[in-house]
């Protein structure tokens, strides 16, 4: 859930009814000569190639002055100073956005900012393809699609103009606008060619096509029309509830769970619901009135809703929601079950261009074939032979049916051709118009004992039959006839927890992609690549428990190209536990003081009644096997429950078997013994603690929703198990599968097979020392299978707990070559002293981050010992924020007064922090309180 009030309320359209209006006008110091270099629209002469603007202007609170905060904005209007205008009735696309903000000013960096970025969170107000300017002087003014809410503070007025679509001289000469000099409050950006939108950057001064823009900014007028009502309680956005995915088309209902309730009129809450294809630009939808809202969608789309009241707003989390092929099981009509005989007539061959099928008769009457057999192409406009085979033991007539989904609403119910036979096969043509919907759709084949049946092919019936689907990819011949070109995959996100999707898209260097043939494939390895079942549209929702690498293979014309895959990886289960709703504790229903330990932490009640001390407060050392007590110190007040729950299994979840029930009182201290089991993984992990008034909670409630009352603190807690593990039983070296020289850094040991597959070299004379925040080259030789490569994986315990940890882990290698090598990260807060070792080697599986201490039937494991020198300069990089921007790259943001490198362990408890470019850190800890965003194409890539 967004967190920024300032930017939130920016976001919020919202219909109004009829109110007397004013206006403001922003004429800030002395008049300049007219000009059409500052925009808003871009046009120097009427034969200008210059077809494209974009510009940014910042407005101070200062300036806005005459506006109060809670005010709505109804439109805007500048002052067009010439008499030109554009030669056809409009033909220019113009789009215009308003964010309340926090910018202080557009400096003067000559790199300038992208549109993008400017537009992000900002409100989509003005949008017209066919804008006309008129061959008259004064305020043009522009009507916002719903009027706009301003916060108070700054605001930003981004616009973009695209005039290409005309021919000729699309003006009658050039556009002049009445401009003022200002001080840095100007991006611009105008050329000839079209370029991305979101990707132009915006300059504060000019380019030789913009001209010069520095510090000047044109003359504004914005039309207000009343104010939102007065705030009872500060807003909470909640969570929008709904289902992953649906049939286009069909409807489904958004509701939001978390949020502030009551109604409208009690509370002076209202709503606006909002669309978006991207999470960038955002469009309303409803009405302010609409607590939930019902939905449809033939695209995927993300959902959120903005609840206002006064002039605070919160944004719920937003929803995605992808849209089944509209040929997916389930989204078409089926056939009532019946079932199918072997010894009377059904189908038993379908025969189409490139589709051969055999079949039996088994089971149901009804089989889909779309996603196990290939789809042949059809052209528009051409015809197919369609042979359908039978098995029969009569001379009876017998009626075949033939359906193609030609307009994509998955029924049955037109365009069906008929044939009849006495015999067991019959060919009969098939016919795309040019009117079908290009891609891929459904064929309905249907052998039937009798005729004089109304044409549904989805039934009911009573007399025999048998139904079998198909896919079929109809291509528009003129727009497909040669292989699609290289193209490169992108995901929505580069890191991800199980229960989270990520949206898999292609750049588009393909487009038109209506005409194109869509596969997406994962892999484990980028090796070996599996088709995702049902994903045969331009776009993929997919989930993963582990790392994996995804495609699409693009198809045109039996030409195919697979796009250049990307990876997704795992985020660090620590990252990944489950969010919780907002409460509201007060000053006698909180958590005092939790005691665990060397914890000792005492505290206030927490903002929204969750707080994550992860970060903030050290993890106490918890040994395995051992009772260790718990104490939590109530208020005063109504009687209270205590609940914790610690992730011995470290699986990321709170599982009902982690669950201590520790007491119930008021104005007391509640101590309880808490088992810690021998068998909890080593390493730092999470624990929950959860206080409730009145009402006790579940062993399974370590993630519900309080609605009201009670307070939830997180802290990490780090087991200590009974010293380096030995893997659970014996190796065996053969075929290939041994370490037979290790090297690293003053470490050299050449060796054979170790016995029981275990060799330990602690007690040996080499060591190596290596420094925290440095690469330290790994080689390891080893034998080879006759099949299957070796895989190398390697443990280093830099936290000195005698546990080997999932984000110890580093993998040398899979391969078959004999000597496998990588270099190993030694984080900055590693810590100093004498420390081990693993080395890991099989061919019977990949190695994982979990594997230092189970057992490998084939394989060979070695021990060593390294002394870690410190990374005496600032072992963990903390995000403060203090150069009072969001750029991850300023080294001012950060407590090493260094921007994060590979080696970095980064911590962020709160604020926004936005990254520019591709960045690789160590480990990153984030709060919920803090939000990273990464702006595409970029990617942030947490290597442990």
């Amino acid at each position: 859930m967004y967190k920024s009030i300032y930017f939130l309320a920016s976001l919020f359209l919202i219909s109004v009814a009829a109110v007397s209006q004013t206006t403001v006008t922003i004429n800030a110091s002395s008049p300049l000569d007219e000009s059409y270099y500052s925009g808003p629209i871009f046009r120097a002469s009427a034969s200008s190639n210059v077809d494209y603007s974009q510009y940014a202007y910042l407005y101070t609170a200062a300036e806005l002055g005459p506006i109060a905060a809670g005010t709505f904005i109804s439109s805007i209007a500048w002052n067009k100073i010439s008499t030109n205008a554009t030669t056809l009735s409009g033909g220019g696309k113009f789009r215009i956005y308003l964010k309340n903000s926090t910018v202080l000013s557009y400096n003067n960096n000559p790199f300038g900012i992208s549109f993008g970025s400017l537009i992000n969170v900002a409100a989509l107000v003005y949008s017209n393809d066919n804008t006309v300017i008129p061959a008259t002087a004064g305020f043009l003014q522009f009507p916002f699609i719903s009027p706009f809410v301003y916060t108070g503070g700054n605001l930003e007025v981004i616009v973009d103009w695209d005039i290409s679509s005309v021919a000729g001289n699309p003006t009658t000469g050039p556009i002049y606008w009445q401009i003022t000099s200002t001080d840095k409050k100007i991006f611009g950006y105008a050329g000839a060619t079209a370029a991305l939108s979101t990707s132009n950057s915006l300059k504060p001064e000019g380019n030789g096509t913009v001209g010069n823009i520095t510090n000047t900014r044109p003359v504004v007028r914005f039309t207000l029309s009343g104010t939102l009502p007065a705030c009872i309680a500060p807003p909470s956005g909640g969570s929008v509830i709904a289902v992953d995915s649906i049939c286009m088309g069909v409807n489904t209902i958004l509701r939001v769970a978390g949020a502030s309730g009551g109604s409208n009129s009690a509370q002076g809450l209202s709503y606006q619901w909002q669309s978006s294809a991207n999470s960038v630009e955002w469009n309303n939808i409803g009405t302010i009135s609409d607590d939930s809202i019902t939905v449809s969608q033939y695209t995927a789309n993300f959902y959120r809703r903005i609840l206002t009241c006064g002039s605070g707003s919160d944004t719920s989390a937003v929803k995605f929601i992808d849209v089944k092929p509209y040929y997916f099981a389930g989204c078409v009509c089926s056939p009532t079950p019946k079932p199918c005989f072997s010894f009377s007539t059904y189908i038993s061959r379908v025969q189409l261009g490139t589709l051969d099928k055999s079949s039996d008769c088994g089971g149901d009457s009804y089989t889909d074939y779309s996603d196990s057999v290939s789809a042949p192409d059809f052209y528009l406009s051409t015809s197919k032979f369609l042979n359908v085979t039978l098995t029969t033991t009569n001379t009876n007539t017998k009626y075949i049916q033939a359906w193609i989904d030609f307009n994509h609403d998955g029924i049955f119910n037109d365009a069906v051709t008929d044939w009849s036979t006495t015999g067991s096969s019959i060919t009969g043509t098939l016919t795309v118009p040019a009117t079908a919907f290009t891609g891929f759709t459904r064929m309905r084949i249907q052998y039937r004992s009798t005729s004089n049946i109304s044409p549904q092919g989805c039934g009911p019936y009573t007399q025999n039959y048998e139904t079998e689907d198909y896919l079929i990819n109809i291509v528009d011949a003129a727009a497909c006839t040669t292989a699609p070109v290289n193209d490169i995959t992108i995901a929505s996100v580069p890191a991800v927890c199980t229960s989270d999707s990520v949206l898999l898209s292609t750049s588009g260097a393909n487009d038109p992609v209506t005409s194109f043939s869509y596969q997406w494939q994962s892999s484990a390895d980028s090796i070996v690549w599996q088709d995702i079942q049902g994903f045969k549209a331009r776009t993929c929702a997919a989930y993963q428990n582990s790392t994996r690498f995804y495609r699409t293979r693009i198809g045109c014309a039996s030409q195919y190209i697979y796009t250049t895959p990307v990876k997704v990886i795992m985020k660090p289960l620590i990252n990944c536990y489950c969010k919780l709703y907002r409460s509201s504790c007060d000053f006698y229903d909180k958590i005092q003081r939790v005691v665990f330990g060397t914890l000792d932490h005492s505290s206030d009640c927490s903002a929204n009644g969750y707080i994550d001390y992860s970060d903030s407060i050290a993890a106490p050392l918890i040994q395995s096997g051992t009772a260790v007590p718990i104490s939590v110190t109530l208020p005063d007040g109504i009687t209270a429950f205590v609940n914790v729950w610690i992730d011995y299994n470290m699986n990321g979840e709170f599982d009902t078997t982690e669950h201590t029930y520790v007491g119930t009182g008021s104005n007391t201290t509640l101590t309880k013994a808490i088992n810690i089991p021998l068998s909890a993984f080593g390493g730092l992990t999470k624990m929950r603690v959860r206080e409730k008034k009145t009402i006790n909670l579940n062993s399974s409630d370590a993630c519900s929703w309080i609605y009201y009352g009670g307070e939830t603190e997180d802290y990490l807690v780090n087991i200590v198990g009974l010293g380096h593990c030995i893997p659970a039983g014996s190796s065996i070296c053969s075929n290939g599968d041994v370490i037979n020289r290790v090297i690293f850094g003053t470490i050299d040991t050449a060796t054979s097979c170790s016995p029981n597959g275990f060799g330990d070299f602690t007690k040996s004379l080499q060591s190596n020392t290596v420094t925290a925040n440095t690469y330290v080259p790994l080689s390891v030789q080893v034998g080879c299978g006759a099949s299957n490569p070796e895989n190398v994986g390697v443990w280093i315990d830099f936290n000195q707990n005698g546990v080997y940890e999932r984000n110890e882990f580093t993998l040398v290698g899979r391969d078959c070559s004999t000597t496998i090598t990588n270099n190993i990260s030694i984080p900055t807060n590693a810590l100093a002293g004498q420390t081990n070792m693993r080395i890991r080697a099989t061919a019977d599986n990949r190695i994982n981050p979990s594997d230092a201490c189970m057992n490998y039937v084939h394989g060979e494991t070695e021990e060593h010992k390294i002394m870690v020198q410190p990374y005496s300069v600032c072992p963990t990089n903390t995000w403060t924020g203090l150069a009072g921007d969001n750029d991850w790259n300023n080294a001012a943001n950060w407590s090493c007064q260094a921007v994060p490198g590979v080696h970095s362990n980064v911590v962020i408890n709160s604020g926004t922090v936005v990254i520019s470019n591709d960045v690789t850190v160590y480990s990153l800890n984030a709060n919920p309180a803090a939000t990273v965003t990464v702006v595409p194409p970029y990617n942030l890539v947490v290597t442990h």
